[in-house]
């Protein structure tokens, strides 16, 4: 199974409820995704990052522009590294 990223999505032209929800079922459609918070303007999805273009291209279909906030990253307690700021040696 694929590692599960937060995928941090900005979305163009949301302005009411009714349009949350078209994204939010485009984007749950999406294979891999585990989960989605859609707002006006935004959406936080879990998927893994090689789902990032298919969620972009999802959201695109449902009538929206869409682009990546940030680079893909690991869910908390899945990073091995430990946190930014200190490597995990605090």
């Amino acid at each position: 199974m694929s590692q599960t990223s937060l995928l941090q999505v900005q979305i163009e032209g949301m302005s009411c409820g009714h349009c949350v929800g078209l994204v939010q079922k485009a984007v749950r459609g999406v294979e891999g995704v585990r989960d989605a918070v859609v707002r006006v303007g935004r959406a936080d999805v879990e998927a893994p990052a090689s789902a990032a273009d298919e969620v972009i291209r999802a959201i695109g279909r449902a009538g929206f522009d869409a682009a990546l906030l940030t680079e893909p990253r690991s869910r908390p307690g899945e990073d091995k590294k430990g946190c930014g700021c200190c490597g995990g040696k605090a």
